[in-house]
């Protein structure tokens, strides 16, 4: 009788013990990490998942109380001290030093008395997913940006939308960047997008800087302050430069190309050092700032003429961003002059409009000075004309004085129209996947829209 009851139970134990390593097995072949804590909040029981995912040591994990783990800098927050606060299941986001973006949730395992014997972690790696809604949510913000009336970053151009698809991209890239463009394209205003779009805006400022308006005696003081007394004429109580009122935030240095090759190796060890001395002082202030650069100049062709340090210009343009002149893109110029228009009729209280001649003018000009000298025209015209219908000879003579003959005319107008139908029609078919969604959206028939996609050669297999 004993020895029958001796090998049931060694049958049993042994069966416990197989149980428990297939369970153990199981564990280890998981992809989330699991860590099991007792009541005190001691690990007892962990999985190779979480070492991978949280980049903890072997030697450091049986045994260690959860504090042990925070004020190693491991985690920030406990969600094991969060079960045993709340009595019940947490979950919670942590970032770990391997760079992972995780869901960590807690899981009480209460006794028959209802106190907690153990709490289980369980750690699911979100770090693809996480990148995958911050894409979405570019791509919305893009399209709301797109569609909103409101903005005068025009990107009715296939050209235009590419760049700001970029920047949108680029706000999240916590890296320098340089804005490569002709006078006047939005140089700045790009930059200002990327800063509102960026995780910086909750933490610091934009704050932008022209060097070529900064007389070059007082850049120095202007980019890193200067301390009380540290020459003539200086403010008492000392003063901030523009590296540290951007501390956190966004530095957006237009004109970088102006920059004196002295003042150039400064900057550069601003960025190599992220630390910097203000005028007259001797104690380095460090600083957490992100660089935008800008310049209408070829930086390479400077570089190789001397006149631009090669090792700062390689600091800057990490992320190129070029944007296209105006003269290549004739859809984002008719779309310009049209907000232009509406703002500065409503600003003078107006109601003017181009003529179809003089429209013409606009779009055979060149635009040197491009979106901003766009602008400076459409609202001189509004205020100078003394009819609602701005005609040519309302233009300045450097638009319109070289005659356009009827033939040009018709097939420069019938040009910039094809372009304009042609980019509606393609974001309109992009937006709602269908012709028959698309063509009601823009009030027209199914048919007069697919003989559109067929003519800009948009979708062959277009029904």
């Amino acid at each position: 009788m004993s020895h029958n009851y001796n090998d049931s139970k060694s049958l049993k134990i042994n069966e416990l013990k197989r149980e428990i390593s297939e369970l153990k097995l199981i564990l280890e072949n998981l992809n989330n990490g699991i860590c099991v804590f007792n009541k005190d909040g001691f690990l007892i029981e962990v999985n190779s998942a979480v070492y991978r995912l949280t980049g903890l040591k072997k030697s450091y994990t049986i045994g260690t109380h959860v504090n042990d783990f925070i004020r190693k800098k491991y985690i920030d927050e406990s969600v094991v001290l969060a079960v045993l606060e709340n009595k019940q299941e947490v979950t919670i986001m942590q970032s770990y030093p391997t760079g992972k973006e995780c869901m960590v949730m807690g899981i009480p395992i209460i006794d028959d008395e209802g106190n907690i014997e153990r709490i289980i972690s369980i750690i699911s790696d979100v770090t693809e997913l996480k990148k995958l809604q911050d894409e979405l949510l570019n791509i919305r913000k893009f399209n709301q940006f797109i569609e909103n009336k409101k903005n005068y970053i025009i990107a009715e151009s296939e050209e235009m939308k590419r760049v700001l698809e970029l920047a949108f991209r680029f706000a999240k890239l916590d890296t320098t960047l340089l804005i490569l463009g002709e006078s006047g394209v939005g140089k700045e205003l790009v930059a200002q997008l990327i800063y509102e779009n960026s995780d910086r805006k909750e933490e610091g400022d934009f704050i932008k800087v022209n060097c070529a308006a900064i007389p070059e005696h007082l850049l120095e003081s202007e980019f890193f302050g200067y301390e009380k007394g540290a020459f003539t004429g200086a403010n008492s109580r000392g003063k901030q430069g523009v590296f540290e009122l951007a501390d956190r935030g966004i530095l957006f240095l237009d004109e970088i190309g102006d920059l004196s090759l002295t003042l150039q190796g400064k900057v550069l060890r601003v960025l190599q050092e992220r630390e910097f001395t203000r005028v007259g002082g001797t104690k380095p202030i460090q600083i957490n700032t992100r660089i935008i650069s800008a310049t209408n100049r070829n930086l390479e062709q400077m570089v190789y003429n001397n006149e631009f340090r090669q090792d700062l210009y390689y600091r800057l343009n990490v992320l190129p961003l070029v944007i296209p002149p105006l003269r290549i893109r004739p859809s984002d110029i008719i779309a310009l002059i049209n907000k232009f228009l509406e703002k500065f009729n409503k600003q003078y209280a107006t109601r003017k409009t181009f003529s179809p001649q003089a429209m013409q003018y606009l779009l055979n000009y060149n635009w040197p000075g491009n979106v901003r000298e766009l602008a400076n025209l459409v609202e001189r015209t509004i205020l100078v004309s003394h009819k609602d219908k701005i005609e040519p000879e309302d233009l300045p003579r450097s638009i319109c004085g070289k005659k356009i003959s009827e033939k040009e005319y018709r097939g420069k107008l019938k040009d910039a129209v094809e372009n304009f139908e042609r980019d509606i029609i393609k974001t309109t078919f992009e937006k709602y996947g269908n012709t028959y969604a698309a063509a009601d959206a823009l009030g027209i028939s199914q048919p007069t829209f697919v003989r559109r996609v067929h003519k800009y050669k948009l979708n062959k297999n277009a029904p």
